[in-house]
């Protein structure tokens, strides 16, 4: 079960200037709140870190691949009556984002509750888009407070990422580097399968997390 439509991040990003209706949004957070408590963030060896894809009837790998930010990126922006539903989600995930941080280097792994295992690596566009949600979170009032600290984890990561993953393409121009290509549920949904898809350089995915990363950064200025 798909945890949110990919669309949803989109409209949620706008939601300023094109409001979703109060009932659909409301559903919306009754339903993620609902997945969350049901079992699927325990499913995956209790890490706190929700699956790309959860169904009780059948097996499931217990690893979860980085690049479900669209999920919590999508519950940010407030809604009077999906506010607590939104704030509830992003504090239990934010706090398993911050315990899976890369010690070595802020960033999160492709599977992020196997980190260095086997050919599992640093992926750049989950880094960015967790970048995002933790300091949007922060700055709508959905996170608060210094213990975890979800300021100075996003910080560090997006160090990382303009060091390591932001590219000098010599022409006076930059690239964006080691984001993995899409990732589909119509596959075997193994540790193989998410760590040999191929990368990509200067894709979208990529490059779109990490302005918005960017941007929130520059509101702190």
């Amino acid at each position: 079960m798909r945890l949110l439509p990919a669309w949803l991040l989109a409209a949620t990003a706008c939601a300023s200037q094109h409001a979703l209706s109060t009932r659909m949004l409301d559903s919306i957070m009754a339903r993620q709140q609902g997945i969350v408590d049901s079992g699927a963030a325990s499913s995956t060896l209790e890490s706190g870190i929700l699956a790309q894809a959860f169904e009780y009837a059948m097996a499931q790998y217990p690893a979860a691949k980085a690049r479900y930010g669209g999920y919590l990126s999508s519950v940010l922006d407030k809604a009077s009556a999906s506010f607590a539903n939104a704030s509830n989600i992003t504090v239990q995930v934010s706090g398993a984002l911050v315990r899976h941080a890369d010690p070595a280097t802020g960033a999160w792994w492709q599977i992020v509750t196997l980190p260095g295992v086997g050919a599992n690596y640093l992926e750049s566009s989950s880094t960015a888009l967790f970048t995002f949600a933790l300091l949007k979170a922060l700055r709508t009032g959905l996170l608060c407070g210094r213990t975890p600290d979800y300021r100075g984890t996003a910080l560090r990561a997006y160090n990382y990422t303009v060091g390591r993953f932001v590219t000098d393409t010599g022409n006076g121009t930059i690239g964006f580097d080691k984001t993995v290509s899409v990732c589909s549920l119509n596959s075997s949904a193994s540790f193989e399968y998410y760590t040999t898809r191929p990368l990509v350089p200067n894709s979208l995915l990529g490059e779109s997390a990490f302005v918005l990363a960017a941007l929130e950064v520059e509101r702190l200025a």
